[in-house]
């Protein structure tokens, strides 16, 4: 396990997930989202993950939180999802050309409400700038292939799977809401970042090196289903984006 930082922020975590899951049009261009290439083989990595997660709930200790528990061994979930079989293969990245621009996606892969456990997971499936700078060459922002810059409404972690993420952090201009870059984390295949609520975090998250491949990364917010994520955050929208 390799954790390139661990952030610990007060009022704010991770990525909307639910950015755009339907079809918009950005600068004229057709959003097309990264795909399921293989249902079934989504399916059988959420079988996986649900075995895995079972263990590690079996296994708790009373004195932790059954969620605080599974965040902060998402790398060990990682490593025993890759080891156990996996498949990235059930994702990819959309056919893109001069009329469309290929975005971010995540899927749900298990959320804790019927085991009242306040967590869900999701795979992200990224592509890579290289893809779609190859085909927009004058494109200047890193969304939608990459997320919006923004803060977190709750706790969260993530850990790639696949490829390789870029991170860019920035930190506001007190009292405005202007913001300054602060620096760049590089994750590579489990390696990833956890945040358990502490000081606020603002970043920018992107795929880099894998072509026309996807970058995949496990991600797990603390709420207990994918609805409730997906609401908190657009809730708080005008808060936790900055562009």
């Amino acid at each position: 396990m390799i954790f390139k930082t661990i952030y610990v922020y007060s009022t704010t975590t991770m990525i909307r997930i639910f950015l755009f899951l339907v079809s918009i049009s950005l600068f004229g261009l057709d959003v097309k989202h990264c795909v399921l290439t293989d249902a079934s083989k989504h399916e059988e990595n959420q079988k996986l993950l649900q075995s895995i997660l079972d263990r590690e709930l079996s296994l708790l200790d009373s004195s932790m939180p059954a969620a605080d528990h599974l965040l902060t061994n998402i790398s060990q979930i990682a490593e025993k999802l890759l080891k156990d079989g996996f498949d990235i293969d059930a994702y990819g990245v959309p056919e893109i050309d001069e009329r469309s621009i290929a975005s971010y996606h995540a899927f749900t892969l298990w959320e804790g409400e019927e085991q009242a456990v306040p967590l869900t997971f999701f795979v992200y499936v990224w592509p890579s700038e290289e893809y779609v700078l190859g085909i927009h060459p004058s494109h200047t922002s890193r969304f939608p292939y990459g997320t919006k810059i923004h803060s977190h409404p709750i706790s969260c972690g993530f850990i790639v799977l696949e490829g390789t993420l870029i991170q860019h952090s920035y930190e506001r201009i007190h009292p405005t809401r202007s913001l300054r870059w602060t620096g760049e984390d590089t994750f590579r295949k489990i390696e990833g970042a956890i945040d358990l609520l502490g000081v606020p975090f603002i970043h920018q998250v992107y795929a880099k090196g894998m072509g026309s491949k996807p970058a995949i990364s496990l991600h797990a917010y603390g709420l207990p289903s994918a609805a409730k994520i997906g609401q908190c955050f657009a809730d708080l929208r005008t808060v936790h984006y900055y562009d």
